[in-house]
């Protein structure tokens, strides 16, 4: 069935919000809301999770509340205020902001000039890792110079909507591009980003290798592991040894729910030789086991 264009005088069903966000819409913009919300999200290493565009009321209103996911907003025309972590930031026409998971926000259409903008939500393991790179580092509202490609990208994206893994497929190569066009390029980017970025791309390469160690990945780098430590725990939060289970086990997930291969079978494909230290190390991540994922998800 064809999916229908994105047209701001149709109403369209949104359908329900099956993220675990926690903030409200004030407003009656019902209207003039053109909303997608995937209903499966753990199918590579970000995900999107919801995009569309908004025609604003005056004064309306999202949140208090907070996201359990990444928000990027565009302001193709208008102005309103963002709330982001307890300081309130004015944001107008050529400009975006970030709401981070589990941060309070809340955003509000101004009452004489409302904003009319476009989103998209997205999270997964490279997702912090990319906005690191980005002028969102240093403040969750910025200017931006190509609010063209914005709109063209996420009017892409409505088109190619969908929960099939084809259309899932094609979501996930937007976003990256979609992404891409905030990422600072590499002349003005500093060297520990630089080894952060280059020991996520080893792993990506090489995560099924069983015998691949976190001395590996910093051998290739010529630094020393604990600087790798250092570097990984400053870029996202955790240890080059937790990224690279996190990684293993998000294939393996997809692995599950969409092959045919064994237990066994993916436990090596994913870099695991012990299939049962495997399904260990997936039950302590997921908090269910493969066998019991591939039922609920495949």
């Amino acid at each position: 069935m064809a999916k229908s264009p994105l047209h701001f005088d149709e109403p369209i069903d949104i359908g329900a919000d099956t993220g675990t966000d926690t903030g409200t819409d004030t407003g009656s913009d019902t209207r003039s809301k053109h909303s997608y919300k995937a209903k499966q999200r753990d199918l590579a290493a970000i995900v999107v999770y919801n995009t569309g565009f908004q025609k604003c009321s005056p004064r309306y209103q999202w949140g208090p509340g907070r996201r359990d996911h990444y928000l990027i907003h565009y302001v193709i025309s208008g102005k309103g205020t963002y709330t982001f972590d307890g300081k309130t930031y004015t944001a107008s026409a050529g400009q975006a902001f970030l709401a981070i998971p589990n941060t309070d926000i809340s955003y509000v259409a101004d009452a004489e000039d409302p904003w009319h903008y476009c989103w998209i939500g997205f999270n997964g393991m490279d997702a912090g890792m990319i906005l690191e790179r980005t002028a969102f580092k240093s403040s969750p509202v910025i200017d931006v110079d190509f609010g063209d490609k914005i709109v063209f990208m996420i009017r892409q994206l409505w088109e190619i909507r969908g929960e099939d893994l084809t259309s899932r497929l094609r979501m996930t190569g937007a976003v990256y591009s979609f992404l891409s066009l905030f990422v600072i390029r590499d002349g003005a980017i500093p060297t520990e980003d630089r080894y952060f970025e280059q020991a996520v791309d080893l792993i990506r390469r090489n995560y099924f290798s069983y015998t691949l160690t976190i001395d590996d990945i910093a051998g290739s780098l010529g630094i020393t592991r604990s600087y790798l430590y250092t570097i990984f725990k400053k870029s996202c939060g955790m240890s080059p040894k937790d990224y690279l289970t996190g990684f293993r086990i998000q294939q393996a997930k997809s692995l599950l729910a969409h092959s045919r291969l064994n237990i066994a079978s993916i436990s090596y494909s994913v870099g695991y030789e012990d299939n049962l230290y495997f399904s260990k190390i997936f039950k302590k991540m997921t908090g269910t086991t493969p066998t019991q994922y591939r039922s609920e998800n495949s």
